[in-house]
């Protein structure tokens, strides 16, 4: 964890009191494609799987259908029909369209005990075998539960929304606050957390009214509500507004007292515990034409194309961060990097989508969101000169932003003013 004394004190507080403001809508009652509907045109599922395969070709699976083991994290299938190929650690289902179940249980009835009972292992555990992942990283969620367990002193479940087409954490916390709240509640007691707190967009105010008269009452969970002006669903970011506390890239936010969760996981953590459920399906949003927006819940392993086909998309799709996680990649959804270009018209022409990626991982602190327009940087303390050109912002841009050759004009026309 960095203190940030001196000069990096004052580029901080620029470079996030400071930041740009986005153009914002907030979407209400967008239309909402069910997981049935959106099954039923699916064709086939791949699903990338890691460690021991647990079905072979021919085998029939429903949804739910554990078909991969490693480390106790379970790959469970999003779609009931039959094991068409098994492959380099890739499972191909024909949709049978059926969408069949495995026996669901809540946690008390499958287990025989009570959420009172919940310890941190039966926690991470359970997580695990469900298959739960954060929907706005890469990251298994029983990995962020073990890493933060005696060390995170604040839960925070990130709602928080950039982009006026990412309308998943705003519809889930409106929609789902009491799920929501009851599902920290139980992160918290089964980790020993004693503060609670939803991250919201300072714009989202229908969400933030029905938590507020939620939480009202509790002692333990608030919310917060935070400005928009820079890319706030970096977990670092996060940290940084509700503590003013930065982290290094190598640190995680658990060293800081914090386990920051997705909206959506914490969803999933509620519905894996009180209805049985494991993680087969995401909630994403799409924009088409920067004008209408959908919701839909998809089955894990939608492949670019199917998406084209679902939604009616010929090239004129907005970018939106939850964009990032609709192809296949090592944990069933790809960053934008992995979605092909016939797809994502964003990929290589320069499209930011303010995830703060390139910000979190610079080590000399440039506020290198600020080059990913094309532009040169606004503000002076932006000196584009102190970059070491490590290129670790280029490498991890999900959009494949040049930030590296636009820093190096930067440097060029300083040197010739």
């Amino acid at each position: 964890m960095n203190t940030r004394e001196g000069a990096h004190d004052i580029q901080m507080a620029h470079k996030f009191r400071r930041g740009r403001k986005f153009a914002y809508r907030e979407i209400r009652d967008c239309p909402f494609i069910s997981f049935e509907e959106a099954a039923s045109k699916l064709e086939r599922i791949c699903i990338h799987c890691e460690g021991e395969i647990l079905v072979k070709s021919g085998d029939r699976v429903k949804i739910g259908t554990p078909l991969s083991e490693k480390g106790g994290f379970t790959r469970h299938s999003s779609v009931s029909g039959i094991v068409n190929k098994v492959e380099r650690g890739e499972v191909l289902i024909e949709n049978d369209k059926k969408n069949e179940r495995e026996a669901e249980l809540p946690f008390g009835i499958k287990t025989g005990k009570t959420l009172n009972e919940l310890d941190a292992e039966l926690l991470i555990k359970t997580v695990a075998s469900a298959g739960i992942i954060e929907s706005d990283s890469d990251c298994k969620t029983h990995v962020l539960l073990e890493q933060s367990y005696k060390k995170a002193k604040t839960l925070v479940i990130n709602a928080v929304c950039t982009e006026e087409s990412d309308a998943v954490p705003v519809y889930l916390v409106t929609h789902f606050a009491e799920q929501i709240t009851a599902a920290m509640k139980i992160i918290m007691s089964a980790l020993g957390i004693k503060q609670g707190v939803i991250a919201l967009s300072k714009r989202s105010r229908e969400a933030y009214e029905k938590l507020m008269r939620i939480t009202e009452q509790s002692d333990m969970i608030r919310c917060e509500r935070l400005s928009d002006k820079y890319p706030q669903q970096n977990p670092y970011l996060i940290v940084y507004a509700l503590s003013g506390m930065e982290l290094s890239p190598l640190s995680s936010c658990a060293d800081a007292g914090y386990l920051v969760l997705s909206a959506l996981s914490c969803f999933d953590i509620y519905r894996l515990f009180a209805q049985g459920r494991s993680s087969c399906t995401d909630i994403v949003s799409v924009a088409k034409s920067g004008k209408e927006t959908f919701l839909c819940e998809l089955p894990k392993g939608v492949s670019a194309d199917d998406l084209k086909m679902l939604f009616d998309l010929r090239g004129e799709l907005t970018f939106s961060s939850p964009l990032c996680k609709l192809s296949i990649n090592d944990l069933g959804f790809a960053r934008l990097s992995r979605i092909s270009e016939a797809f994502a018209p964003v990929i290589g022409t320069g499209v930011c989508s303010r995830c703060g990626e390139c910000d979190a991982l610079c080590p000399m602190y440039l506020v290198v969101s600020e080059f990913a327009d094309g532009g040169m940087a606004p503000y002076e303390k932006n000196n584009a000169m102190i970059c070491i050109e490590c290129g670790l912002c280029e490498e991890y841009c999900p959009a494949h932003i040049p930030l590296l050759s636009r820093i190096r004009a930067e440097k060029a026309s300083d040197i010739g003013r």
